[in-house]
């Protein structure tokens, strides 16, 4: 099945495997790509697929300066098995 270039809020949710109260979150609180078109927002996939690529980027250089500057964050599994990050 062909994805939509031009998305609404159910089509993004589907997209990335969030409700779609998820997605008007990310609509208030983030700077995800959309517009409103006739009163419904809109998500163009390609500007989503780019968001999301921004966004793991920043991610990862995050955790490697973090690493850089001694402020890595180590897990409870490797300390004592257990998998809740300290």
């Amino acid at each position: 099945m062909q994805q939509k270039e031009l998305m609404n809020a159910d089509d993004l949710a589907k997209y990335l495997s969030v409700h779609t109260i998820t997605v008007y979150r990310l609509i208030k609180d983030t700077d995800i790509p959309a517009f409103k078109m006739m009163g419904q927002w809109r998500f163009k996939k390609s500007a989503i697929d780019a968001w999301m690529e921004k966004k793991m980027k920043a991610r990862r250089a995050k955790d490697i300066q973090d690493v850089v500057e001694g402020r890595a964050r180590v897990t409870q599994e490797a300390m004592w098995g257990s998998k809740t990050a300290v």
